[in-house]
């Protein structure tokens, strides 16, 4: 397999001492002091990302020296090979599964070896490719046929340039252990088959030399369908029984097959896994075979050290069960729910984002709407992984890494999920959520993981559609609760404003990283080149026009001369005012100018009088200056650096002319001895 040859040297350190490179770099050599070792690089196992399915067949050698059948000669041998699906005769015409020469038919019925001529003990070197049957029937064998060569053909002769000395049979497949195994293999050869033969004769005096091990060959397979693994062959084929315990047996013995086994075939044994959970009854084999799943995820991030190999398998190769007796989103759903249940040390956290994932493209593949039961499951799951993260977070430090990628996936799957479902049960879910991220007392996580998850759901393409940018009229009462009357037309816009609140009454860390959050959000609402116009702006605007109402409120503590706050927070708080002030449609200003309280108004123009103080316009001429400044300062930078540079290469060019005189040196005074 060339590409996984290609990916292990992919997987070298960048910096890798002793080695030649491609650059034009200069070679650092071995030190003599080093000793010198040759190591083997062993490329790691990558799913078969296509279907095959071909069995390589290598004749060895046969040993016809005490050959006992009559007077036949047995020097000039060839031998035929040929895949056959029962054994009622052995002279019927084989399989068209064998891949024939170039100058021939791409499939053909048989194949020959190569003739060895006089020779009782001939080697072979022949290399026969075989493409498997799709079924594991156990009837299922290569006959292999061996027949001396006539080289010289009498006109009485009616039998042919072929005279038949002994032939074999190969089983392919056993219920037992699956395909045959790869390696070297040593038989003996019967001298005839009768139909029926593949219960061999017991009678020593119809093989070839006395029953004796005279035939060797290997075999060699690549199947993404019939493992070499026995655990994961009878796990294949047990798919088509109809107990459950047999599948559940199987399906947790496979967890003691090689890893590198396991990857090789991950994407049959995922399909093979939901096609399990959607089309069995027995919720113990559905949570045993989620157990299992979540194992194999395990097993295969830790081999990989990525998520490369599950990732591919999601993007590229899952697809929807076919004819399923149960939706996969509802019964995974369903399982991962009583798993969580059972689950008392976060185990599924950590790989919640495969599931997510899964769950997301099973939706996408299915044209009708999520199931109410499919909703109250994921709403509890996430509700639950909300407690998780924040026990993890308040308890345990190790593992906080863990609570935040979680507290992402959570994020991006929710984000997914407005793409595929009605909205108003996916902000249910997050209004949820957001209220579970609940700290006691009041910590910096919380924010951080709030604002996380706050970025990634506003990151969402349609997010000025999934505001319901209609136009917003004002009474006495709605000014009142004007976050609130805000909040319920514009869901998110509303849940960002809302935090926004919680924090102002926070220290500064934690309010200046909640004004970064705004500011950047607004800030991309501005670049967004389909939102340019005056109008489409200015239902932007209206999103968070309660922000004005919200910064008045609280002006005292934020921009009050007297209590001290960062310049960097400040800047941010009034720009985020300014956005909204510059683009808001001036009717919605003055309707609520006319309505608001004579407090408010009074502190609306304070803001109004600190933006022109924070952001004074100092002239062109300043700018300049300021220019001229910045642009000296990255010169004499690049002055510097030139300079540095030059002297190096000098001090390099000095040392090699020094050397250079030392070795002439040496020379000379080899040659006076001499």
């Amino acid at each position: 397999n060339v590409n996984r040859e290609i990916s292990s040297f992919r997987n070298l350190p960048a910096t890798n001492n002793n080695s030649i490179t491609t650059a034009n770099g200069k070679f650092h050599g071995t030190p003599q002091t080093s000793t010198s070792s040759l190591s083997t690089v062993i490329p790691l196992s990558s799913p078969m990302s296509h279907y095959v399915s071909h069995l390589y067949f290598y004749p060895e050698c046969v040993n016809f020296k005490h050959h006992n059948k009559g007077n036949q000669n047995a020097r000039t041998i060839v031998i035929e090979v040929k895949l056959l699906s029962n054994d009622s005769n052995p002279d019927n015409v084989g399989m068209e599964a064998i891949y024939g020469d170039s100058t021939g038919p791409k499939l053909v019925t048989s194949k020959y070896s190569h003739v060895h001529y006089h020779n009782t003990r001939p080697y072979f070197i022949d290399e026969i490719k075989i493409r498997l049957p799709f079924e594991s029937d156990s009837k299922y064998h290569l006959l292999v046929s061996f027949y001396h060569l006539k080289c010289e053909q009498k006109k009485k002769d009616e039998d042919g340039p072929l005279t038949l000395l002994a032939r074999c049979t190969i089983p392919l497949f056993s219920s037992h252990e699956g395909i045959i195994k790869d390696g070297s293999y040593e038989i003996p050869l019967p001298l005839e088959l009768q139909p029926g033969y593949m219960s061999r004769p017991t009678d020593p005096k119809l093989y070839v030399d006395s029953g004796k091990d005279v035939f060797s060959y290997r075999i060699k397979t690549i199947s993404t369908i019939h493992p070499q693994d026995t655990n994961l062959a009878l796990l294949f084929y047990s798919e088509k029984s109809d107990d459950d315990n047999t599948i559940k047996q199987h399906l947790i013995s496979i967890l003691n097959t090689h890893v590198e086994e396991i990857v090789e075939h991950l994407c049959p044994l995922f399909d093979l896994m939901f096609r399990v959970m959607c089309t069995r009854e027995s919720v113990g084999l559905q949570i045993s075979t989620f157990d299992v799943c979540l194992k194999i995820v395990e097993k295969v991030f830790y081999y990989s050290a990525d998520k490369s190999y599950l990732e591919s398998y999601v993007n590229y190769h899952f697809e929807h069960p076919p004819n399923p007796r149960i939706q996969l989103v509802d019964v995974l759903s369903a399982v991962w729910l009583k798993y969580i249940a059972m689950d008392a040390t976060h185990y599924s956290l950590k790989y919640c984002w495969f599931f997510f994932r899964i769950l997301y493209k099973s939706l996408s593949f299915n044209k009708e709407c999520a199931s109410k039961d499919f909703m109250n499951c994921i709403q509890i799951i996430i509700l639950t992984i909300a407690d998780q993260i924040v026990s993890i977070l308040e308890n345990n430090t190790s593992t906080r890494e863990l609570a935040l990628f979680a507290n992402l996936n959570v994020a991006f799957f929710l984000r997914d999920l407005l793409n595929v479902c009605e909205p108003t049960p996916i902000f249910t879910i997050i209004r949820k959520y957001i209220n579970a991220l609940s700290f006691t007392p009041f910590k910096f996580n919380e924010v951080e993981i709030k604002v996380k998850f706050l970025k990634t759901i506003c990151e969402h393409e349609s997010f000025y559609q999934l505001n319901c940018p209609v136009q917003l009229d004002l009474d006495v009462n709605k000014v009142r609760e004007l976050k609130v009357y805000f909040g319920q037309s514009h869901f998110l816009a509303g849940l960002v404003l809302n935090e926004v609140e919680h924090c102002l009454d926070q220290p500064p860390a934690i309010r200046g990283y909640m004004s970064a959050f705004l500011r950047e959000l607004l800030w991309r609402h501005d670049m967004d080149n389909r939102y340019q116009s005056s109008e489409t702006l200015a239902r932007i605007a209206q999103f968070y026009f309660p922000l004005i109402t919200i910064l008045i409120d609280h002006n005292p503590l934020l921009f009050d001369s007297s209590v001290p706050i960062p310049e960097e927070e400040r800047k941010s708080w009034l720009a985020c005012f300014m956005f909204v002030l510059k683009n808001i449609d001036i009717k919605l200003l003055r309707s609520w100018w006319q309505i608001d309280a004579e407090k408010r108004k009074l502190g609306f123009l304070t803001l109004l009088v600190d933006s022109l103080k924070t952001f004074v316009y100092i002239g062109a001429e300043q700018l300049k200056k300021r220019g001229t400044i910045l642009q000296s300062t990255i010169n004499y930078k690049k002055d510097f650096l030139r300079k540095r540079n030059s002297v190096t290469q000098q001090t390099d060019q000095n040392e090699d002319t020094k050397a250079k005189k030392k070795k002439k040196k040496k020379k000379k005074k080899k040659k006076k001895v001499l």
